[in-house]
């Protein structure tokens, strides 16, 4: 990308190439000097004559007709050099703003770069690894699936698996640890592991506690079968026929009518 910088015309000449003259009354630096005399007398890049001689050279407007002439040029030296000194500053930001744009380009190559580094061999890799045999960390600050996900905190604390680390009230329920990447230990369960679990490890969910039981079965550790003439999940459905033929996890057996199993509002009665 260039930049092309405006370079001023020589005097009594202006526009693209410098190739106009100043247009009466109009003359010098830029064309921002002003005769005042005839146009005859009037010289594109010098100004007024002073004599009625062909001799240009002589480039003194007449002071005859204006009052204060010396404050008149130092006010068109002024207006020259506050265009220059503009001209010199929109170089400036110009160039601010190339600088930026490329630093802009610079970060995007950088982080599309790190994304193809990690997700060329990560498909399946475990969480927090990448490349060839998924022996490498994620770079940091990158971690986890893919390494994908990004630490918003320093790289001391931003682990390649479990990201940035916490603090117990941070972690989801069931979880604990530096970084919560670890499930309550039985019988602890929920918020903080801070809840007991009165039933068998096998039923002790490390966020919910004691989970429900399989079809046919209710009441601690899931060790009683449904009361009939309740079976199946939660023992919430119940049998249309005798004690003999119904199950207290299919219901009615096939031998009978088998009329379909209604479910019921209500559990009183079942062992809890």
């Amino acid at each position: 990308m260039f930049f092309c910088f405006s370079v001023g015309c020589m005097d009594g000449f202006y526009g693209r190439n410098c190739t106009f003259r100043c247009s009466y009354p109009s003359f010098g630096l830029d064309c921002k000097l002003k005769c005042i005399c005839s146009s005859e007398e009037c010289h594109h890049a010098y100004g007024c004559r002073r004599t009625p001689s062909l001799d240009i050279t002589e480039a003194a407007p007449k002071s005859t007709n204006i009052h204060h002439m010396d404050n008149m040029f130092t006010e068109e030296k002024g207006d020259v050099y506050e265009s220059k000194s503009t001209s010199f500053i929109a170089g400036i930001i110009s160039l601010l703003i190339v600088a930026g744009l490329l630093l802009v380009v610079y970060a995007m190559t950088y982080l599309h770069k790190v994304n193809c580094i990690v997700q060329g061999d990560t498909a399946k890799c475990t969480d927090g690894f990448y490349g060839r045999n998924c022996t490498t960390p994620c770079p940091k600050p990158y971690f986890g699936s893919a390494c994908l996900l990004k630490c918003m905190c320093s790289s001391e604390n931003c682990h390649h698996v479990y990201g940035c680390k916490r603090i117990p009230s941070e972690c989801a329920t069931g979880k604990y640890s530096e970084y919560c990447e670890l499930s309550c230990r039985y019988p602890n369960y929920g918020n903080r592991c801070q809840l007991v679990c009165p039933c068998d490890e096998a039923f002790c969910d490390p966020s919910s506690g004691c989970e429900g039981c399989v079809d046919g079965f209710n009441g601690r550790n899931c060790t009683f079968p449904c009361q009939y003439p309740t079976f199946g999940l939660k023992c919430c459905s119940t049998c249309n026929c005798s004690r003999e033929d119904c199950h207290h996890v299919y219901g009615c057996s096939q031998s009978e009518a088998a009329p379909k199993p209604i479910n019921i509002s209500h559990t009183d009665g079942i062992h809890t």
